[in-house]
Formats: structure tokens, C-alpha cells, sequence
């Protein structure tokens, strides 16, 4: 059964992009991480053998423990940091992190994503929480249209650096979107303690240089990121190089970045 919802652009969490769309029936699964000491209530894209994540979690009742481990270490060693979820997703990290009392900017793109994340926040009976969720792609340029790509059984591999002339209000968030940078969206966060956990499919390195200000107003005490051969490749055609944006970071707040 297909559901059309609403996300008002004054929505309850602060959203900067509302739009019309719909969504696939979703599930509720039972998920776990060691840091957090109940099982969460997660919503989850249905048919759940259709996404890669979905079926991750059905399998093992969990997902990417290695980065879980990272970040909770990381606000061990800086309790008052707050985190920056970049590619939140359906929310797992996002969530785990206000259930550990902790601050936390989520950005995803997919309106679908966000959704589940407001649910699965709902379900859990942390509404209260302090949390700034964008429901808008993150590049170097802000108010460029662009469209979702990705392979339909991984949700979570949905890039956005493909360029496009126009997006309708009904397709906004579901099919393409308007850039925002951090620079622009975040412009107000300063002298923060910063934990990065960022997973954007290749737009990684275009956030990055969006983001130069907002990363030299704050300190950035940790940073997770993948790593992988796209991650790499995708943005050299937009002049862009991943490493050479970490290393600025690095440099700078002299984190070692941990890599997925």
C-alpha cells in the first residue's frame, strides 16, 4: 500500500526542505547495539530482502558495530561534542546517539529515509531529544538540482552528483533534490566539539568543501568516513579530491580519521 505524506518545511525537527511524496509500506524490526542498554524499535524499508540494510538488521539485529564502537568512543573522550551524521539514512547512528543523551545534526537527502528516522524517533519516545534534522543533499554548491542514483536493492548506496535541469515539487526527495553546503545550512554552529560521521556515496568530498567555514568554526575532535573506490573517483569529475579535503581536516584539528 502506497501512502502520501507531507513533510512541512517547519517541521518538527527543524527540516529545510519539505516536499511531496511516497512511500513504500514500511517495518518495524528490533535492533540492537551493545552502548545502548535496551533493543530499539527501528523502521526499516519494506520488502525488507529489497535493501541491503533492511536485511542487515533482520539478519543480525544490527548494523556496521565498527562505527558504532568509533563514535561511542569518541564521546567518551569528548562527552559535550555533538554529532554530525552525514548520510544519516534510516537514522541507526542518529538514533543510537540521542539515546546516549548526546546532540546530534542528521542530514539525508531521501525524504523516505527521514521519514523512517522521525518514526523510528516517535517509536522510541525521544522526540524531546536535541536534534537539527536536513532533509536535503549536501555538495560544494548550494541550489544546484541533482538527481538519486543508486541500485534499487541498496537504499543506501543513492548518490547525488548527478546534475539535472529540474525537479517537481512531487519528485523532491524522492527522485532528485536541491543542494544545500554545510557552510550555508549550519552557518549558526560555532566553537562546537564536532564528531563526523559521514557516508554520502562518492559526495563526500564535495560536502567537504562546502563545509570550510563551518569546519574551521568548530573542532572537529573525530571524524569517520567510507572509503572505498567510488569515494575516490566520483568527485575527480567534479575537481574534487577526497583526500586532499580530509587532509585539510586532519591537518588542522589533528584527528585521525577512522575509514569504513
Amino acid at each position: 500500500m502506497l501512502v502520501s505524506v507531507l513533510l512541512a518545511c517547519f517541521g518538527d525537527f527543524g527540516d529545510r526542505q519539505g516536499v511531496y511524496k511516497q512511500i513504500d509500506t514500511t517495518q518495524l524490526l528490533s535492533f540492537k547495539y551493545q552502548h545502548v542498554p535496551h533493543p530499539i524499535g527501528v523502521y526499516v524499508h519494506a520488502p525488507v530482502e529489497n535493501d541491503l540494510i533492511s536485511t542487515e538488521i533482520l539478519r543480525t539485529g544490527t548494523w556496521d558495530t565498527d562505527t558504532a564502537s568509533f563514535l561511542v568512543d569518541a564521546f567518551k573522550q569528548h562527552p559535550h561534542a555533538l554529532l554530525l551524521d552525514l548520510g544519516a539514512n534510516i537514522g541507526v547512528f542518529t538514533v543510537m546517539t540521542l539515546l546516549l543523551g548526546k546532540r546530534v545534526i542528521s542530514v539525508e537527502a531521501q525524504a523516505q529515509n527521514t521519514d523512517m528516522l522521525r518514526r523510528t524517533i516517535k517509536h522510541n519516545g525521544i522526540q524531546g531529544r536535541d536534534l537539527t534534522l536536513i532533509n536535503q543533499p549536501v555538495s560544494n554548491t548550494a541550489g544546484a538540482i541533482v538527481s538519486f542514483q543508486g541500485p534499487r536493492e541498496n537504499n543506501g548506496a543513492t548518490n547525488t552528483m548527478q546534475l539535472r535541469k529540474t525537479c517537481s515539487p512531487y519528485q523532491m526527495g524522492v527522485t532528485c533534490g536541491v543542494t544545500t553546503t554545510l557552510d550555508a545550512a549550519l552557518s549558526y554552529v560555532r566553537n562546537q566539539d564536532i564528531i563526523v560521521k559521514m557516508d554520502l556515496e562518492g559526495a563526500d568530498c564535495l560536502a567537504l568543501q562546502g563545509g570550510s567555514a563551518f569546519f574551521a568554526a568548530n573542532r572537529i575532535v573525530a571524524i569517520t568516513a567510507e572509503r572505498q573506490p567510488w569515494t575516490l573517483q566520483w568527485p575527480k569529475t567534479f575537481g574534487c579530491n577526497f583526500d586532499d579535503e580530509m587532509h585539510k581536516i586532519v591537518t588542522r584539528w589533528g584527528v585521525k580519521p577512522h575509514y569504513s
